[in-house]
């Protein structure tokens, strides 16, 4: 039988030779000291020394931590640290966050620049030294790529919190090619294509800061009757309604197990959270009812659909519409459906309800403790102000827009990130 030869799926042209696998412990060394220091003996404004903190390395940082160009906090002044000068951080040393919520643990960084300031990991991290020279940001993506995570995974211990120590990590391999041009090139490859996301991560970042700037003042603050921010040929006070005035309000269906999985569409607290309006090709579940049931609890176009009972009481009564005009669906028992009595514009409706003091409202009513609950009676109790019919529809329309803006940002984002989860697959072994 033919052996299969040890060489990532992907690869650049002009590389061909199988790559090494060696143990863990003969690639890496992990005595250099860190520190216990919490995130209350750190700041971001001044020191001397600054401090990795395995906070960041799992949520801030990407694979590659280039000390002149990112942002790591510094060791409050006055703080006294070991004087061991191997616990000073060198270029190429990569960073392991050894402890996490879930399987995260594991996640690494690696060093650039290091030298030109005096840095030092903190707590719940492990330095691993390289033993021998590696081409620069390889290490970085390589500890993080699936192929060597996976080994992680079933050494990782702990319940509530995950842990993986040095013994774990001695029953490891490290797979690389020994030909340091093609490690730097995939590690220049994957940083480039990181430079790329955090592009659109920043324009998605801005997108969003705007609209929310929008939807503070094109409704009314707080007290007012009329928004700082108007489309021309608009003036006068808006109109001041409760909701309960708009819409009948009731709760959704409750059916038993073999119902669900076929029938009619069948909108549940995850289709309001999910999408940015409700359309009937959207929902996600279905349910088998009469036609009786289905009338009962019938969702149409225009109506207003808000999570009934959530976690935190910033989702409480979170809210949607459904615009689809032609196909009617049904609604679930953890949804409260405000069912439209009233003329208004769903768009407008959709962002009116998203806007500060609106949500100050709901979440004000809001009551439970390990689930947060909404009733029919305070959202009918929720003041709202309206403009004309025209003017909503003006304001619908202009959001409209800026939420297919922000789709558009969105899709390509995930597109990016699939794009990278396929290349840390395939040009590792």
């Amino acid at each position: 039988m033919k052996q299969e030869k040890h060489v990532p799926k992907r690869r650049f042209r002009a590389f061909a030779e199988e790559w090494n696998e060696t143990p863990f412990d003969e690639v890496f060394d992990t005595s250099v000291p860190t520190n216990t220091f919490a995130r209350d003996d750190l700041n971001d404004v001044a020191g001397t020394v600054r401090n990795i903190h395995y906070g960041d390395v799992l949520i801030k940082y990407s694979a590659i931590v280039d000390a002149q160009k990112e942002e790591i906090p510094y060791l409050n002044e006055g703080i006294s640290i070991i004087t061991d000068e191997r616990q000073y951080l060198q270029n190429g040393d990569v960073v392991m966050a050894d402890t996490a919520e879930d399987e995260t643990a594991g996640k690494v960084v690696e060093l650039e620049n290091a030298e030109e300031h005096s840095m030092i990991a903190g707590l719940h991290t492990m330095v691993l030294r390289p033993t021998f020279p590696f081409g620069a940001k390889f290490l970085g993506y390589k500890l993080n790529a699936p192929s060597y995570h996976e080994q992680l995974i079933p050494l990782m211990q702990g319940t509530k919190v995950t842990s993986v120590n040095k013994q774990a990590l001695s029953e490891t391999n490290i797979a690389y090619p020994s030909n340091l041009a093609e490690q730097e090139r995939i590690g220049e490859f994957l940083y480039r294509l990181d430079a790329l996301l955090s592009i659109h991560e920043r324009k998605l970042q801005k997108l969003e800061h705007l609209k929310q700037a929008y939807l503070a003042e094109m409704f009314p603050a707080k007290g007012e009757r009329q928004p700082r921010r108007r489309f021309k040929g608009f003036s006068g006070d808006w109109d001041g309604k409760t909701l309960g005035e708009l819409l009948a309000f009731s709760n959704g269906f409750n059916g038993s197990r073999e119902m669900y999985g076929h029938g009619i569409k069948y909108i549940s607290v995850m289709d309001i959270l999910n999408n940015d309006y409700i359309v009937y090709d959207n929902i996600r579940g279905q349910v088998d009812v009469s036609e009786e049931t289905a009338k009962t609890f019938a969702v149409t176009y225009g109506d207003v659909l808000f999570q009934r009972s959530s976690e935190t009481f910033d989702e409480a009564g979170t809210s949607n519409v459904y615009v689809d005009a032609d196909r009617p669906a049904v609604f679930g028992g953890f949804v409260i459906c405000g069912t439209k009595v009233e003329e208004y514009d769903p768009f407008f409706m959709k962002h009116l309800l998203d806007t500060k003091p609106v949500r100050h409202q709901i979440i004000s009513t809001a009551q439970g403790a390990q689930h947060i609950n909404v009733g029919q009676e305070s959202l009918s109790h929720v003041q709202i102000f309206l403009p004309s019919m025209n003017e909503q529809q003006k304001i619908g329309a202009f959001f409209r827009i800026m939420d297919k803006k922000l789709q558009s940002e969105q899709q390509k984002l995930a597109k990016l990130r699939a794009l990278k989860q396929a290349y840390l697959s395939e040009l590792f072994v």
